[in-house]
């Protein structure tokens, strides 16, 4: 899958990768049975870590597309690559047992930088196929 070009308004970009990060933990869902009695479900044991993993995606993705836009003004070529698993990560998140986390990466040149939001630390990586990057990071930021 080629990597995914990205233009937009980076003030809304960011803003969007920080309202996905602000809600990670799922809610439940409220509705109203056939009587009108108000319901509140809350997520299985086993939906929401999916729901987290899927929604730190949704919040790298769009601080990914907010970077990329940055990094253009700057005059660097950069695009929206893919998933990828850092192995170095520190991820609260991989306590629940489904594998390495994954978050978006942007790729400039034969770079590539997963992204996790609410993390100082950058890690640079050579460009590979694979999901899980391995081996050592090319620099750390």
């Amino acid at each position: 899958m080629p990597p995914k070009a990205t233009v937009g308004d980076p003030v809304v970009l960011e803003a969007d990768a920080r309202a996905r990060w602000a809600s990670l933990e799922p809610a439940a869902w409220v509705g109203e049975d056939r009587d009108g009695w108000r319901l509140e479900i809350a997520p299985s044991g086993i939906v929401v870590p999916i729901l987290r993993r899927s929604r730190l995606i949704g919040a790298s993705t769009s601080l990914c597309e907010a970077v990329v836009v940055h990094l253009a003004v700057a005059g660097v070529d950069a695009v929206v690559d893919r998933v990828r698993a850092d192995p170095r990560a520190d991820d609260s998140l991989a306590a629940d047992g489904r594998g390495p986390v994954q978050v978006m990466a942007l790729r400039a040149g034969d770079r590539l930088v997963p992204l996790r939001p609410g993390t100082a630390l950058l890690r640079v990586w050579p460009v590979v196929e694979a999901v899980e990057l391995t081996g050592e990071p090319l620099t750390e930021l």
